[in-house]
């Protein structure tokens, strides 16, 4: 996945990241897959799609990724802030 900005990747756009460690990170990304909309969970480290759902809004997806981001911030992952601390 190359990185063109730091909230855009050719696979489509980061909502977030977050991180256990600097080598275990996972980014969330929503993108365009045959006109569906879809989320899907990214770990850089292995280049794997642990997570690909699909949503009919908007809407819905960004309160999953929400949902998703709680779940692993509450077990001890932390949120990267692509602004002042860009993942490797």
């Amino acid at each position: 996945m190359t990185t063109l900005l730091s909230e855009l990747t050719a696979a489509g756009l980061v909502l977030w990241r977050i991180r256990r460690s600097p080598e275990h990170q996972l980014w969330c990304v929503v993108g365009d897959l045959d006109g569906e909309l879809t989320m899907t969970t990214y770990d850089p480290a292995s280049d794997t799609v642990p997570v690909e759902e699909v949503y009919p809004t908007i809407t819905a997806l960004v309160s999953r990724a929400d949902a998703l981001r709680d779940q692993f911030t509450t077990a001890g992952w932390e949120l990267v802030d692509v602004d002042l601390d860009e993942p490797d």
